[in-house]
């Protein structure tokens, strides 16, 4: 188990970090409108622990035009294939702004 019940130093820290996190999402939202925010990795397996502070706060800080419109989930890609897909982005944006065609 992640965190014992009572257990005010885990839960404050848990708290702190989604406080953060929720932030900086609620920034990037600003620059990037997306429709879904996926998390993964070891943070996103503490499951509620870290989702529903995370999301108290990225509501919180979103601009009113996108509170409650954009998902925070956890990622169902297998993490063992994340560093190949994020180094297969980069050549592919590279290639495709070397043609001209930037995304």
């Amino acid at each position: 188990m992640l965190l014992k019940i009572g257990d005010v130093v885990a839960q404050e820290a848990f708290e702190y970090t989604g406080k953060v996190l929720g932030a900086k999402l609620a920034d990037a939202v600003g620059h990037t409108s997306p429709e879904a925010i996926f998390i993964m990795g070891g943070l996103a397996k503490a499951g509620d622990l870290i989702f529903k502070p995370t999301i108290k706060h990225f509501e919180k800080n979103l601009l009113h035009i996108y509170q409650g419109k954009i998902k925070v989930l956890p990622s169902e890609l297998n993490s063992t294939h994340t560093p190949i897909i994020g180094a297969a982005s980069l050549i592919l944006k590279d290639i495709m702004t070397k043609k001209g065609l930037v995304i």
